[in-house]
């Protein structure tokens, strides 16, 4: 959520639809690193995300999406925006990646806009 340009160490990222979309499997090898997509239903997505450096393994996570109204989803001019923050931990990065990593710049606020307030999730989860 601190929006930061992710590409500098993100090569890409997968993303694992259900197999009743047309191309299930989206490839984004740029920000803004998401999926527009209309339907309706539930299901798991995965999604593995590749570094810049080889010798970093790559990352999945799993985002459970509800293609309707629910406690998890936002409203938003009749669009359902389902929004989950996850955080990577490089304990010990690569003489590579450790540049790649502490480099990052931000990225224009309006490149990327989040509809839930982590911040504020934040401050909650840690005060």
């Amino acid at each position: 959520f601190k929006s930061e340009d992710m590409s500098v160490y993100v090569k890409k990222v997968h993303f694992k639809l259900h197999d009743s979309f047309s191309q299930p499997l989206r490839i984004l090898s740029k920000p803004p690193y998401k999926v527009s997509e209309s339907g309706w239903g539930e299901f798991e997505i995965s999604i593995k995300v590749f570094f810049h450096d080889p010798t970093e393994k790559p990352v999945t996570f799993y985002h459970f999406l509800k293609l309707f109204k629910n406690d998890m989803v936002i409203m938003k001019e009749k669009m359902l925006i389902s929004e989950s923050y996850d955080e990577i931990l490089f304990t010990d990065p690569t003489p590579l990646m450790y540049p790649l990593l502490v480099n990052a710049k931000p990225l224009d606020p309006t490149y990327t806009q989040h509809y839930q307030n982590f911040e504020d999730a934040e401050r909650k989860t840690f005060t």
